[in-house]
């Protein structure tokens, strides 16, 4: 019954009448032209995960053919030469065969030789007769000296003869020959050398101190370098994508077009909506940026804006900011115009500054740091990591603790005994000139620091703490790792303790370095970064774990009748943050800090009070502290000169961030346009009227001798 109705429908269908056109235009619909097909393909919507891969696909052919490029060095040439065993025995059985069949015709020359002369010589002369030994020499036999008799030689022919003469030559006699020839010196052995009393003597002569060089005159000199100049080139690390930065709320207010276009945070009105009053900011307290950029730079390249974050640059600086309670974290605030903003901008920064440990396991502490400077610490950015973390540490030691410092290649090249706090300008100094080269000598160093560690003259309370940092491996020699072992047991004995904190990016831990820590109570860490370093070293003086405040968390919130509008300075979210926000909590150490930038634009109103920034965090004892602390207009400097040092560093490392992120050609768009038209030589140029204490400081010479180079380019 179904069937023969539906075959009734389509039979009445066929007579339904048809539009004119419309079978054309279904055909048309069906076979678009390429330019709707264009059209159509622009419409689908990418991931923009997917964008972003497509965009590192040219990056990651240029390393391919930078890798092709790379020189192989000999050492590695010949090790790659290297046989089996398996092979070396055949090769040498080979070679044996070889020298046998060689020997054999050798030996069956030899004899048909001997034989032929043995005929000629029987033809030529008499039975009765005998042969003379005619000298040829090349110099005169008398007035040589000891040096030219050495390479003198005789060259001995055998001539016929017959009654003393044969063809008109006069020969001359046996005696004649015999005195002719040069008798060598006889060699005499060399007489005794010095007694026990000399030797001492010497030693002292060469600088020795008895009483500190305890374990050199025990051990004797130890080690050898093992040498690292002939390595790979540096291969540059691809930075893991991590969640970084945080995302304000899809609310009225908030241009998230342009954000999701540029990646750059807009102006949000605090008026526009109640959830944009108030706004986390994430706590970076460092930043290895700087030692990118110089890598980067010194290969002549510039490194893309998507490997560079502004707020990295601002963490990168050491502000000298004001000493925090012991045991507590403070809010630190400056503000004042922006010197780049457009008219009418005012820049605020907010810091957060933690205090030294509340209480110590070591009131007192002896920390000898053993600091390898081979040449391998020049790759990535070791030397740069070594030089931050010990930097830091020196402003945490107390009155009590001492610090000495033994830097070692191939030999110990400084040395610093029982420094103190006071003498943090003379070690800074030191620790900027070190330059690595050659290779490892881990034995002489680990001696010296021995010897260095169980000095005498300390308090007798106060603990001894020997660190190891080294990115090498304690390749030795059998006999010297015996004596290193023996060397370390006294150690422990006499109450030292051995940390080792290997920079060397290695996934597997050096046995013996491992042995060797924890045979004297220590452990072996890795170390990737200089906050990692400064961490360890932290926990050695003190003896305690460095955290000072856990679950940090800073909130900005600013009141809608004063500000008109605010913009948070970096911290934009990446791609990876919409999928698993990144956290605004962070963990700070003893001394660590983290600033904030922000440029607000105020409202008409007379009111001071600008708005509150509230730190939260736990404490050692897991208790909650908070910190609350306003901001009102009289705070703000009338002019970049008269506003706080922190505030112009702040202001020249952000600006950097922002022209070589391009956040400032994005601000355009919003027709914000900077007060500094001339990117980075406008920043060189505002750089000179800063501070000269801003302009003093190591951290900000450096970076303004980068962006020197990054002008010329």
């Amino acid at each position: 019954m179904t069937h023969s109705s539906d075959n009734s429908i389509d039979a009445r269908l066929r007579d339904v009448p048809v539009p004119p056109g419309l079978v054309d235009r279904l055909k048309a619909s069906l076979s678009p032209s390429d330019d709707e097909l264009d059209e159509w393909l622009r419409r689908v919507a990418v991931p923009e995960t997917l964008t972003l891969q497509l965009r590192d696909v040219p990056d990651d052919v240029a390393l391919d053919e930078r890798l092709a490029d790379v020189p192989v060095p000999q050492a590695l040439s010949v090790g790659l030469r290297l046989v089996s065993p398996a092979q070396r025995f055949g090769g040498a059985v080979r070679q044996l065969a070889s020298l046998a069949l060689a020997a054999s015709w050798l030996l069956a020359l030899t004899v048909t030789a001997i034989g032929g002369i043995g005929a000629v010589a029987t033809a030529l002369l008499p039975l009765g007769g005998g042969g003379l030994i005619a000298v040829s020499e090349q110099a005169e036999p008398t007035g040589i000296s000891a040096e030219s008799q050495q390479s003198h030689f005789i060259a001995l022919e055998t001539l016929p003869f017959d009654n003393g003469s044969r063809e008109g030559i006069s020969l001359p006699s046996r005696s004649a020959l015999v005195a002719s020839i040069p008798i060598q010196s006889p060699q005499v052995a060399p007489g005794r050398g010095p007694g026990a009393a000399a030797e001492w003597t010497a030693a002292l002569g060469a600088g020795m101190h008895p009483l500190d060089d305890v374990m050199l005159l025990k051990f004797g000199v130890l080690g050898l370098p093992i040498f690292g100049d002939d390595r790979l080139p540096e291969i540059d690390s691809p930075l893991v994508p991590r969640a970084v930065g945080i995302q304000p709320p899809l609310v009225r207010g908030y241009d998230r077009g342009f954000f999701l276009k540029h990646r750059v945070f807009p102006p949000l009105s605090p008026a526009a909506n109640p959830q944009l009053e108030s706004i986390p900011v994430p706590l970076v307290t460092e930043s290895d940026v700087l030692s990118r950029l110089a890598r980067s730079l010194a290969e002549g390249r510039v490194p893309p804006q998507s490997e560079l974050r502004t707020e990295d640059f601002v963490a990168a600086m050491n502000y000298h900011l004001a000493a925090a309670p012991a045991g507590r974290a403070a809010l630190r605030t400056a503000a004042g115009p922006s010197p780049f903003g457009s008219p009418g901008t005012e820049l605020l920064q907010v810091a957060v500054q933690a205090g030294q440990l509340a209480k110590r396991a070591q009131d007192a502490t002896h920390l000898v740091l053993a600091i390898d400077l081979s040449q391998s610490m020049n790759l990535g950015g070791r030397l740069e990591m070594l030089q931050s973390g010990v930097g830091r540490l020196v402003d945490q030691l107390g009155p009590r603790d001492r610090l000495s410092l033994v830097v070692f290649h191939e030999e110990v090249v400084h040395q610093v005994e029982l420094a103190s706090r006071d003498d943090a300008p003379a070690i800074g100094q030191l620790l900027a000139r070190l330059k690595p080269r050659g290779g490892t000598n881990l034995a002489a160093g680990l001696q010296t620091a021995v010897s260095l560690a169980m000095a005498d003259g300390l308090p007798p309370d106060a603990a001894r703490r020997l660190v190891l940092i080294t990115d090498s491996q304690a390749q030795l020699p059998a006999a010297t790792l015996d004596q290193l072992r023996q060397l370390l047991i006294a150690a422990g004995e006499g109450g030292v303790r051995l940390d080792v904190l290997d920079v060397g990016q290695r996934e597997v831990l050096d046995p013996v370095l491992v042995e060797w820590s924890e045979n004297l109570g220590g452990e072996t860490r890795p170390v990737r970064s200089a906050r990692q370093l400064y961490w360890s070293l932290l926990e050695a003086l003190t003896g305690s774990g460095p955290v000072v405040a856990s679950d940090a968390r800073l909130t900005l919130t600013f009141i809608p009748q004063a500000v008109a509008a605010y913009r948070l300075i970096g911290h934009e979210a990446n791609s990876l943050a919409e999928f698993a926000p990144a956290s605004v909590q962070a963990e700070l150490a003893a001394g660590e800090a983290a600033s904030v930038l922000v440029e607000l634009w105020f409202t008409p109103s007379e009111i001071n009070e600008v708005g509150v920034a509230e730190l939260t965090w736990r404490d050692a004892s897991d208790r909650t502290q908070r910190v609350r602390q306003r901001i009102s207009r009289l705070q703000f400097a009338p002019t970049l000169a008269e506003s706080a040092p922190s505030l112009q560093q702040a202001a020249i490392a952000a600006e950097v961030g922002q022209e070589l992120t391009g956040a400032r050609d994005a601000l355009r768009e919003l027709r914000l346009k900077p007060a500094n038209s001339r990117g980075l030589a406008g920043i060189v140029a505002a750089s000179a009227d800063l501070h000269p204490e801003v302009r003093r400081r190591p951290e900000f010479l450096r970076l303004m001798a980068l962006v020197n180079q990054l002008e010329d380019r």
